[in-house]
């Protein structure tokens, strides 16, 4: 499970208070929609395991996890702090940002089956960066011009 999760954190692993909040979050849903949309049954399986209670997952795991979340919601308060964005909860923005992206791994089929078909790459572009633009504006932040379409 470890090795999913560095996976899907990696770039916002490496972001600081230095850094643009509206980039850092952009490239980090960007990068955690490409990995549903590129291996979604890693999605799956790790939701399966959160649904069931985490019975596999061990303390260390559980320690790790949890260090790296308050980490990252220590950086969202310091860009708080600095002005550089709204001030929200940052806990509840993470978890806004997991269940929007990985929500096209989990729940594909029932992408699937309301889309008529499997997204095209060009829909699924369209699709993270709708994502991006909704959490973005609820941060106060503008959408970097990349992620504008």
């Amino acid at each position: 499970m470890s090795s999913i999760l560095s996976i899907w954190d990696s770039s916002f692993d490496r972001v600081t208070v230095n850094d643009c909040p509206a980039q850092a979050l952009a490239n980090y849903i960007a990068e955690k929609m490409e990995n549903s949309r590129t291996m979604p049954l890693s999605s799956k399986v790790f939701a399966i395991e959160i649904i069931n209670g985490g019975p596999n997952l061990d303390t260390s795991f559980k320690h790790t996890h949890k260090l790296w979340v308050q980490d990252r919601i220590t950086l969202i308060e310091d860009w708080m702090t600095a002005g550089k964005m709204d001030n929200i909860n940052p806990e509840y923005l993470l978890h806004h940002i997991w269940a929007s992206t990985q929500y096209y791994a989990d729940f594909s089929y029932q992408i699937e089956n309301v889309h008529g078909a499997h997204m095209s790459q060009q829909e699924f572009t369209h699709a993270t960066n709708t994502v991006i633009k909704l959490i973005l504006k609820g941060c106060g932040l503008i959408v970097p011009e990349h992620y504008l379409s």
